[in-house]
């Protein structure tokens, strides 16, 4: 070429080769090739922008005979060409800025290629032309990955495999297991969770201390703890074994156990539901019972106190010492000795008394049979009818 080729010739990534004839800067040429931010920003290229290409070229004579085509491509190393836009005509004669935009695709090292052609020629599989004057550049560039393109996707294995050692481990993983099953071997190091699991352990905690939170599901051990739980259990029902220790609480329990307590001392506390058993305990409680209603057995024992209310029913055997305070409500039967104190009552009895009276009674009677028998004084008054049987003096 008139004028010197240009240095590195032919200044692309595979087969295509540039011509030799023409003279520079008379006929076609591309001096300069630069890829930009299509917005003008000085980042740096990545992954998605939109980016501008522009050649610096040369046309030859009005630039109506002479055509350029851009293409890019995602991999420099083994590149497969894709055009951009269409293919352009120089806007004049003479040195010419033509450009075309496009996004960056995927990929670190990309590459983008200009061919200058004159007069039409179709392009090769090598994406490019070789006329005695044509001209094909290609830059290399580097672009930063974008991960919001790009990201990362879960594997569909574990990265490592599980560990086959029978031991546990020393530290809790910091995800739950995803198994449905408990695990056969407690761990060491009790899990961060606030929450209790749902399903028990084969076996129990390494731990002496009872746990701060009580298991969802009951253990499936036939035999009681040997220590109380800090937490009472949250079932409803009775456990079907007697705790060894006594509970924490102050606070009898709702329901009563099963199976009798071992202890051959009566409870502090009186339970808030009778006992199931139908025969009477061999020590009285220590605070009287609070069921409002009366045992069915008597207790083995009289207690110390009487009862503030009177039984509906009489006893079937006398009190020990009589009561210092009469009935409020007279008896069907008359006693068989005389009271103390006499009746306090404004009417007559219905029987005579078996014995005379020693006091004549302040009102006289008032009955229209006569007496049978005189009385020992006379009265005071006349009677009122006269007597059909004579008195004897």
């Amino acid at each position: 070429m008139s004028g010197g080729n240009e240095p590195n010739q032919p200044n692309n990534l595979n087969s295509c080769t540039d011509g030799n004839s023409g003279s520079y800067h008379y006929d076609e040429s591309i001096d300069k090739i630069v890829v930009s931010q299509a917005s003008g920003s000085l980042n740096d290229l990545t992954e998605g922008d939109v980016v501008t290409i522009s050649a610096t070229i040369w046309c030859w004579s009005t630039g109506t005979s002479d055509f350029i085509d851009f293409y890019y491509a995602s991999d420099a190393s083994n590149p497969e060409w894709t055009q951009i836009g269409y293919r352009q005509t120089c806007p004049s004669g003479g040195q010419q800025t033509v450009s075309a935009t496009y996004t960056l695709p995927q990929g670190s090292i990309q590459a983008v290629r200009a061919n200058m052609m004159h007069e039409w020629k179709p392009p090769s599989a090598a994406s490019c032309t070789s006329g005695n004057i044509d001209d094909t550049d290609d830059l290399v560039i580097t672009v930063r990955p974008n991960p919001t393109i790009n990201p990362s996707k879960p594997s569909s294995e574990p990265s490592l495999p599980p560990s086959m050692s029978s031991q546990p481990s020393f530290l809790p993983s910091s995800s739950p297991s995803m198994s449905s099953e408990p695990s056969f071997q407690p761990s060491l190091v009790p899990s961060e969770s606030s929450q209790p699991s749902f399903k028990p352990t084969f076996n129990p905690s390494a731990s002496g201390q009872p746990s701060s939170q009580p298991s969802l599901t009951p253990p499936e051990s036939s035999h009681p703890s040997s220590q109380p739980s800090l937490v009472p259990s949250q079932s409803s029902q009775p456990s079907s074994q007697p705790s060894l220790a006594p509970s924490e609480s102050s606070q009898p329990s709702p329901q009563p156990s099963l199976t009798p307590s071992e202890s051959s001392q009566p409870s502090p506390q009186p339970s808030l539901t009778p006992p199931e058993s139908s025969h009477p305990s061999s020590q009285p409680s220590l605070v009287p019972s609070q069921s409002s209603q009366p045992s069915s057995q008597p207790s083995s024992q009289p207690t110390s106190s009487p009862s503030f209310s009177p039984s509906s029913q009489p006893s079937s055997q006398p009190s020990w010492q009589p009561t210092s305070i009469p009935s409020f409500s007279p008896s069907s039967q008359p006693s068989s000795l005389p009271s103390s104190l006499p009746t306090i009552t404004s009417k007559p009895s219905f029987s005579p008394s078996s014995q005379t009276s020693s006091q004549p009674s302040s009102p006289p009677t008032i009955t229209s049979k006569p007496s049978f028998s005189p009385s020992s004084q006379p009265s005071s008054q006349p009677s009122w009818q006269p007597t059909s049987t004579p008195t004897f003096l």
